[in-house]
């Protein structure tokens, strides 16, 4: 507070050759720090309190993760196409639920290669075979307790529940008791080969793209879809067993959905990998080109040799 002080009574000077400035900012990163230590020590200890608890107490439970949500403002407007403006929830509604349909329904195309369309077709149901025939043996041994417990172990919290209306929270905080009928259903599920129609239902939500754009306009809007809790356990399931296969594992030069790795980094090595290729090509092509103008100017002296011996 005092360093604070001698900054603005200096007239609020920036720059790291300002000693007021310098030691405030040293000062604010240092309180940063530990507000951040302090938040995260609290968090534990809350968390910690709730998963020891015999019986949970859910008006505390249910208190603590509402003080923890984030207030959003939204908008409640929605410009369409056609410049109409809506602001009736139920016709927005209605809007966002045509154009989602609109979006993920197949239109047929005049225009489309029928002998590529073909060349797909073959392609996709060789890959759906050898798929089925390849990873038969993943549920060759039923899904133990142990496996569900590793998964409820490293669900992450806050996360907005689906169409069912259960969040992560929901699993994590019941206990052995949920851990033991979900081991029942999953089994069953692999054993009559039949996906829950629960299992498939989602809720899509339309979210603002940020930055420039308006938030008002029907457009600017990405969709995320809220799916069942059971389902994304059983996806995880799933994911564990295919990890655990050698054939499975993603190649190595792979930069999406790996650990410490991203699409975009691996985007950049080809994206200069590409120029590198294109410079090469460039340098190569004005090789080629300088050793024909020295053969071209090499034949003309010759031929001027000739003429002059004549």
């Amino acid at each position: 507070m005092e360093l604070h002080k001698k900054w603005t009574s200096e007239g609020r000077p920036r720059g790291e050759q300002f000693e007021s400035f310098r030691l405030y900012k040293y000062a604010k990163r240092l309180f940063r720090k530990k507000q951040r230590k302090m938040v995260r020590k609290t968090e534990e200890n809350d968390f910690k309190e709730l998963s020891e608890a015999s019986e949970i107490d859910y008006i505390k439970f249910w208190k603590y993760l509402n003080r923890r949500r984030k207030k959003k403002t939204s908008t409640n407007v929605l410009t369409t196409n056609d410049g109409r403006t809506i602001s009736n929830p139920e016709e927005i509604a209605d809007l966002w639920a045509n154009y989602y349909e609109k979006l993920l329904t197949p239109e047929e195309n005049t225009n489309f290669n029928d002998d590529f369309r073909e060349y797909i077709d073959i392609e996709v149901s060789d890959i759906t075979k050898n798929s089925l025939a390849e990873f038969d043996d993943i549920f060759q041994d039923a899904i133990t307790l142990k496996e569900i417990e590793d998964v409820l172990t490293v669900l992450p919290n806050n996360k907005a529940a689906g169409d069912d209306g259960i969040t992560y929270e929901h699993i994590k905080y019941s206990g052995d008791i949920l851990a033991a009928k979900l081991l029942i259903l999953y089994n069953k599920i692999i054993e009559l080969e039949y996906i829950p129609r629960q299992f498939k239902l989602g809720i899509k939500i339309p979210i603002p793209k940020g930055g420039k754009s308006c938030a008002s306009k029907f457009d600017d809007h990405r969709g995320i879809t809220l799916l069942c809790t059971f389902n994304k356990i059983f996806e995880n399931l799933v994911l564990n067993r295919l990890q655990n296969k050698i054939r499975c594992r993603p190649h190595p030069l792979q930069g999406a959905y790996q650990a410490e790795r991203a699409g975009l980094t691996t985007s950049f090595i080809i994206d200069e990998s590409t120029k590198h290729c294109c410079e090469e090509n460039a340098s190569s092509a004005r090789n080629i080109k300088r050793n024909i103008v020295t053969h071209t100017s090499k034949s003309r002296n010759i031929k001027n040799l000739k003429n002059m011996a004549v």
